[in-house]
């Protein structure tokens, strides 16, 4: 399907996130006294939106994470071919069929291999779409793609650090620090690589892009085929108020009490120039 809201809805949408977690809750049994719920699934091997455009965000990892192991997602649109008469033919459809994420989980899981190895089998699987299948028309288009995966029990404790280190921050920097996300498009790593530059982060044992990278475990793109990457994506962003871009919402990934900067949110996109 395709992507909706990147806050947890399924089926493009219309499941709204409320909804879909309760759900969730239910089938897994995780958040749920065992009395409601005889026999629970148990926490799911993998979440995969990595068909959908633009889910890798914030709210849905955030809602989402602790009913799987994995959650494999983009935050980038996916797809879009505008394929040449040879591009169409048989054989190319075929050998794309076989790149399907369906082909390559039936396959990688009769092989018994472990989830983490059926992750990795997904993106190399994509990486070969990217890079032989369609990579004349990625560079003909400068079509930008990802996929990442995240591991899931790894969410929790970089929310936690990112989250320290901003309330660390002057109320100067915290202003510095919206400006920065915002200049990135909302961009996940943008605001560790920012947050790290600063005296909050320093006791830490590990950086927070050290921590960001270990919790998306898994990353490719066709950054390499663009002559130009304008997306300013690493495979996680913080989700738009605006229509397909900034502001960001970083209040609420930030939490209740996170102080806003001085003059508050940006809750508007800018006037433009």
């Amino acid at each position: 399907g395709h992507g909706a809201r990147a806050d947890g809805s399924l089926f493009e949408g219309t499941v709204r996130a409320a909804d879909a977690t309760t759900l969730l809750r239910f089938a897994t049994g995780i958040g749920q006294d065992a009395s409601e719920n005889a026999k629970p699934l148990g926490k799911m091997s993998i979440l995969n939106f990595g068909g959908n455009c633009a889910e890798s965000r914030w709210n849905m990892l955030a809602n989402l994470y602790p009913f799987a192991e994995w959650i494999v997602a983009s935050d980038l649109n996916v797809g879009g071919w505008k394929l040449n008469e040879t591009e169409q033919r048989g054989e190319f459809v075929r050998a794309r069929q076989q790149l399907d994420d369906l082909h390559v989980l039936l396959r990688s899981a009769e092989s018994l291999a472990s989830v983490e190895d059926i992750i990795k089998d997904l993106i190399v699987a994509r990486e070969e779409l990217w890079q032989k299948l369609y990579k004349g028309t990625i560079e003909r288009q400068q079509l930008a793609q990802s996929l990442a995966a995240f591991k899931s029990s790894l969410f929790q404790p970089f929310r936690d650090t990112l989250r320290g280190a901003y309330q660390g921050l002057s109320p100067a920097a915290r202003g510095d620090f919206q400006q920065q996300v915002e200049s990135q498009n909302c961009d996940v790593l943008a605001s560790a690589s920012f947050l790290d530059g600063q005296v909050a982060t320093h006791s830490h044992a590990i950086s927070l892009v050290q921590q960001f990278e270990l919790f998306r475990a898994v990353y490719s793109s066709t950054r390499d085929l663009l002559v130009d990457w304008r997306s300013k994506s690493n495979g996680l962003g913080f989700n738009f108020l605006g229509w397909q871009g900034p502001p960001c919402d970083l209040a609420k990934a930030l939490g209740d009490g996170a102080p806003p900067p001085p003059g508050g949110w940006h809750l508007h996109c800018p006037p433009a120039d």
